[in-house]
């Protein structure tokens, strides 16, 4: 037996562009594989994890969007995720909990006797440059 890999979720936008692939189960017919072959890896729906293509050796399903029975979500056809784990999607990190962690705000350093420095040659450069510009017209006569 192959081995069980999940694939990548598609937006509803992007499974538009593509030719999808629906199944309609009769009534009460948890089916959600499309394709079962004879010997290869199991496909998973990139979500929720069930079975959309049952020992299949390569994934040839160009340009598909398979949906999937169980949550709906479009998976791509051709293309495995590249994370194992379950993808958390846009539409759901409003339902994600907040972390309680409070941080502590960050203390500023002193100042050290190198900033005095570097303040002074800022300041010796600006004078020198605006020297170098000379007098210049705050408004252009036209």
């Amino acid at each position: 037996m192959g081995e069980n890999i999940r694939l990548t979720v598609l937006s509803r936008s992007a499974a538009e562009g593509r030719g999808r692939m629906l199944l309609n189960p009769g009534d009460g017919d948890p089916c959600t594989v499309f394709v079962t072959g004879i010997a290869g890896n199991n496909y998973l729906c990139g979500k929720c994890g069930v079975t959309l293509l049952s020992q299949i050796p390569n994934l040839t399903f160009m340009n598909s969007a398979l949906r999937c029975n169980k949550c709906g979500r479009f998976n791509n056809g051709f293309k495995p995720a590249k994370y194992p784990s379950k993808p958390t999607l846009l539409d759901e990190v409003e339902q994600l909990a907040r972390p309680i962690e409070r941080y502590s705000p960050i203390e500023r350093p002193q100042p050290s006797p190198r900033d005095q420095v570097l303040d002074r040659l800022h300041q010796e450069f600006i004078g020198q440059w605006a020297e170098a510009q000379g007098q210049r017209p705050r408004k252009l006569m036209g």
